[in-house]
Parts: C-alpha cells; sequence; structure tokens
C-alpha cells in the first residue's frame, strides 16, 4: 500500500506542479457566456443565455453544448470557486492520463513505455497551459483521453466496449457538439473487431444509447423554442437585444485565414454583459492589408468600416450589415477559387502550425503591442523578425511551441508510410480520421481556433511514443 502510494504522489508531483504554478500565478479570463448560463441553471432559470439580474430566462441550446455550464453549476453548488474548479478540472486530467498509462501497460506490457507517456502527456507544452482557464478545454482534453483509453483497451480485449463509448461519446458531445466526428472512428473500430451482423448489433445498441439523451434534449428545446443546434447569434441576440450583424461576420469570413486576423476584426463587434462599456468597440477594429485583392476592394471596405466606426458603441445598423453582407458576396463572386479552396487550405494549416499562437499560455503580444503602438499585422516579414529584441521571452517560447506542433506534424504524416503492426494501425487511422473531419470542419465553418483541436494533440503524441517503441523493438 505505501508502495503504491508513493508512486501515485510521483506522478501526481509531476502532473500537477506546472499546472498549480500557472493557475495560481497566471490565472487566466474566461469567457463569461458559461458563467452566465451555469449560475440561471443554478438559480432555476435553466440553460439560458439570459443575464441573471434580468430575470427573462429565454431558453438555449447553450454555448457548444449545454455539458459544460451543467458541469460549472455542479461544482458551484457545493463551492464557489474558480480555482477550485480549475484545481477540479486538472484532478479529472489526471485521471485520465493515469487511465491511459494503465491501458498503454496492458496493451504493450512495458512499464517504461506506460511511463514515458505519462510523462510527455504530463508536459506537453501544447496541452498543459490550457489548465490556467475555467473552459471546456481541459475536459475536452480528458475525455479524448478517456476515448483513446477505451481504443486500446478494445483492442487489448478484442472487445469493443459499448456501455463505456456510449458513455464518453455523450460526455464529450454534451460538452461540446463538434465531438460528434469522434463516432466515426467508432462505427470503423465496431467492424474492425466484429463481423458484419454482430458489428451492425451492437452499433445499434451504441447509436440507442447516445441518441435517446440527445432526443430528450431535442425535444426540450423544440418545446421551449430554443435553437435545435448551437450557434452564434443565440448570446448575442438574447443579452443585446438585437439582431445579430449576419453580414459582418460574412465578411468577415470571406478572407479571415487565422484566428488572430479574425479576431481583430470580430471581437470589438461583440458585447460585455458585465461591462457595457467595452460593447461595439468597432475602433478598435484592425483589418490587415494583404486580405483585398485589388485597390477599389481596399477603398469599398475602408469607406464601411469608416461608417461603422461612426456609430461606435452602438449595434450595426440593418442598413450598414446589408451593405457589408453585398461586399462579402462580391467578394466570394469574384474570387471562387480563392474562397472555397485556397481559404480553407490557409485556415487548415494556421489551425494546426500557428507561429503566432500561445497554446493557452501567458505569453499573448496583443496587449503589449497595443501599449507600444506597434501595428504588428501591417509588418513586413523582416520587421516582425526584429521584434525579438523587445519581446524575447514570448517570441522565445512561441517559436519553441511552434516547432513541437511542427515536429508532431511531420512525424504524424510520417507514420502513414510506416509499417504498423495490426493494433498500431487501427489506432493510427482512428486519430487520422479525427484529424481530417476536425480540420475540415473547422476550416469551412470559419471557426478555426487552435483551442478547437487541442484535444487531439495528446492523441497524436501517443501513437509518435508507441510507434517510436515499435520500431526501436524490431531493430533489437
Amino acid at each position: 500500500m505505501y508502495e503504491l502510494l508513493k508512486k501515485i504522489s510521483f506522478y501526481f508531483l509531476i502532473f500537477f506542479l506546472i499546472r498549480l504554478i500557472l493557475i495560481i500565478f497566471f490565472p487566466a479570463e474566461h469567457e463569461i457566456k458559461y458563467n452566465i448560463v451555469a449560475s440561471n441553471i443554478l438559480s432555476g432559470c435553466g440553460v439560458s443565455f439570459s443575464t441573471p439580474e434580468s430575470k427573462e430566462c429565454i431558453p438555449a441550446f447553450g454555448p457548444n453544448g449545454p455539458g459544460y455550464p451543467f458541469f460549472l453549476a455542479s461544482i458551484k453548488f457545493f463551492f464557489d470557486n474558480v480555482l477550485f474548479i480549475k484545481i477540479f478540472q486538472i484532478i479529472i486530467y489526471f485521471i485520465s492520463v493515469l487511465f491511459i498509462k494503465k491501458n498503454i501497460y496492458e496493451f504493450t506490457g512495458s512499464n517504461k513505455l506506460s511511463n514515458t507517456i505519462f510523462f510527455i502527456l504530463s508536459i506537453s507544452p501544447l496541452t498543459i497551459a490550457w489548465a490556467r482557464f475555467a473552459l471546456p478545454e481541459t475536459m475536452m482534453i480528458s475525455f479524448a483521453l478517456f476515448y483513446f483509453g477505451l481504443v486500446i483497451r478494445s483492442l487489448s480485449r478484442q472487445k469493443f466496449l459499448i456501455f463505456e463509448f456510449s458513455l464518453i461519446l455523450l460526455l464529450m458531445t454534451f460538452f461540446r457538439v463538434d465531438s460528434i466526428f469522434f463516432i466515426f472512428p467508432t462505427i470503423y473500430l465496431i467492424f474492425k473487431l466484429n463481423k458484419f451482423k454482430e458489428g451492425f448489433k451492437k452499433l445499434v445498441i451504441l447509436m440507442v444509447i447516445f441518441s435517446l439523451p440527445w432526443s430528450i434534449w431535442t425535444l426540450r428545446n423544440i418545446s421551449k423554442g430554443a435553437y435545435l443546434f448551437p450557434n452564434i447569434k443565440e448570446a448575442y441576440e438574447t443579452i443585446s437585444k438585437n439582431k445579430f450583424p449576419i453580414g459582418y461576420n460574412k465578411w468577415v469570413f470571406s478572407w479571415a485565414n487565422q484566428q488572430y486576423n479574425f479576431a481583430y476584426a470580430l471581437n470589438p463587434t461583440h458585447i460585455d454583459p458585465i461591462n457595457k462599456s467595452k460593447n461595439f468597440n468597432y475602433e478598435n477594429i484592425v483589418i490587415n492589408d494583404e486580405i483585398y485583392f485589388n485597390e477599389n476592394e481596399k477603398i469599398r471596405t475602408e469607406k464601411l468600416i469608416n461608417k461603422l466606426k461612426l456609430i461606435s458603441g452602438k449595434p450595426i445598423t440593418a442598413e450598414l450589415d446589408k451593405q457589408f453582407e453585398k461586399l462579402a458576396l462580391m467578394r466570394i463572386e469574384e474570387n471562387k477559387l480563392y474562397y472555397y479552396s485556397i481559404l480553407p487550405f490557409q485556415r487548415s494549416i494556421n489551425l494546426w502550425l500557428n507561429p503566432y499562437y500561445s497554446h493557452g499560455w501567458p505569453v499573448e503580444l496583443s496587449s503589449k503591442l497595443d501599449k507600444e503602438k506597434i501595428d504588428y499585422n501591417n509588418k513586413s516579414f523582416i520587421q516582425k523578425i526584429s521584434l525579438v529584441k523587445k519581446f524575447p521571452l514570448e517570441i522565445a517560447l512561441k517559436g519553441t511551441f511552434f516547432l513541437w506542433s511542427l515536429a508532431l506534424i511531420i512525424l504524424f504524416v510520417l507514420l502513414f508510410f510506416n509499417k504498423k503492426n495490426k493494433n498500431m494501425n487501427t489506432c493510427y487511422n482512428i486519430c487520422l480520421q479525427l484529424v481530417f473531419f476536425k480540420t475540415i470542419f473547422f476550416a469551412y465553418t470559419g471557426f478555426f481556433e487552435t483551442r478547437y483541436i487541442v484535444n487531439l494533440i495528446p492523441l497524436i503524441e501517443i501513437l509518435i511514443i508507441l510507434a517510436f517503441n515499435q520500431a526501436l523493438r524490431k531493430s533489437k
């Protein structure tokens, strides 16, 4: 018993040390919408974006899914403390890494390999800093690890675990609906482990268990008049009491190819239910000159942006929004190849390999650049490089994150050509399907923040370590 506690304490220390330092000394802001919905649940209002003081209780589908607000509300019911919420999340994260470790040991029989995977998952720079946030990311990483642990366990035992997969898929999709893409590799796994007739039976059972809670939630939305799917209009219209600016958003989506130029254009149009002075700050809109195809488009766009800045502090008028929609449609019509092919490709690359991305670490440059009055977006590549002298730590860390990401992607692609045993090949194909479906979805829908694919990064890391281990064993 003493030896077991000693082992767990050692693993606990490795996993928690950096995360606790980040949580305590570098706390991060979080999206207020999750707290609003959680507060409404606790007050008996239900899933709603209505500000608690309004007592309107307008029913909503929920932010990305109703699961995370319910999770927050459950914790807040006992102990309403943000630090406690973050620590509770990383405890679940820790359990998910131990679950993977245990199943890797069962899969390979190697304690050394399972310890190596535990260590890499504990210190991975692309996932570790999300512990700072009271956001779904930490939970989504945990769920993905539980999911992959079940994949490995199923392959080890050559048995598909119906109820376990049903539960994890329900949790994942209720926390964030884009997790629906995990269903495709699950179906693939069912038929890998079973003949068609038996596999079909298991698939039906899985879909019945999975569909029942979602059917109940859908009936609730229909009866309450809420949206049937998550969308970006819901919170905006409930809180601001104004029509969502579809035209302006469509225009931003017609050219934004990475999350920072997207944020600089879209965030100033957002609303802040707590600090009303931050609503509709159009004067903060920054557009990169590189987006324009010609001078005429630039002139037309700048005229509209200037009109928008004149009404800063107020919602976009229907007439102005319509003009932005016309501009978006014109841009799409005149550049169809770019909009439907090149732009999604650029987004796909930036989703995985964005050298400016901080991966949750407190090394964001935007506020420091604003303070120094540096227009980063319109600087040349050489001018951007010269900023290393001004911000050495931030840029060095961002460079490290980029190189880690690049190494993972290169190795993951090379694994495609590597001869793998049957079980390893199944694991790889499952991960490949997830990468493909999620990348395509986010690239075409315009939701291309890297945090949306962060839960796939540990799976890639696990596969690479397993592949290296297999190669070493072959060489011996």
